[in-house]
């Protein structure tokens, strides 16, 4: 049974798994992700990204730029520490163009392969930019194209318009369970493949590659 440390934004995002103390209603992100692999994993664990404490040691000095490093390199030592071997995570770009650069980051770093070497493990790790925020994705969900392309405020204001308020968790684990999986090349998309990805070479074994 894989276990999977999540991270999101906030309740929409991780249901309760982000509460103190957790609960077992799940967000968009599982929600999603048993759409891709239903059985063979389970969620260790779950944090908001407001209530991540800034990973500091030595990386000031390799990415001074943008604390949003800091918060993936936290996630992934959270996930560490809990013997997690699959990471999940999805941030609002919410129009930072330079945040989804530097999220990624780490996910490639020196600091994740010291955290392999370790924890005698490479975890895996899938990373999520909701373009332009989680409401542009269940647009898209919802068949919408272009997404993508759309301002953070047209996006909550379309999803609206459709009836779907956009602080209903209830509302959007519904769209989430219920309609296809989008296949036109939009940051959802890139998302779900990366989770399949991921999947299949930790429960399928198609590879060893971290």
């Amino acid at each position: 049974m894989i276990k999977v440390f999540l991270g999101g934004e906030g309740a929409n995002e991780l249901g309760t798994r982000g509460q103190r103390p957790p609960g077992d209603d799940p967000g968009v992100i599982e929600t999603l992700l048993r759409r891709v692999r239903p059985d063979g994993w389970r969620v260790e664990g779950a944090i908001e990204w407001k209530a991540i404490r800034k990973y500091q040691a030595g990386a000031a000095a390799r990415y001074p730029t943008h604390g949003e490093t800091y918060n993936v390199l936290r996630l992934l030592l959270l996930a560490y520490e809990q013997a997690c071997e699959m990471v999940v995570f999805v941030r609002d770009v919410d129009q930072d163009d330079e945040r989804e650069d530097v999220a990624m980051r780490p996910l490639q770093s020196s600091t994740a392969c010291r955290f392999a070497d370790e924890y005698g493990y490479a975890l895996a790790a899938v990373g999520g930019m909701a373009t332009p925020n989680l409401e542009g994705w269940i647009l898209c969900l919802l068949g919408r194209n272009g997404t993508d392309d759309l301002s953070p405020k047209r996006a909550q204001r379309e999803l609206e318009d459709a009836g779907v308020p956009a602080k209903s968790t209830h509302h959007l684990v519904q769209i989430a369970q219920a309609r296809p999986l989008p296949a036109n090349a939009c940051s959802l998309d890139h998302w779900i493949s990366a989770a399949r990805a991921a999947f299949q070479r930790l429960i399928e074994g198609t590879s060893h590659d971290s």
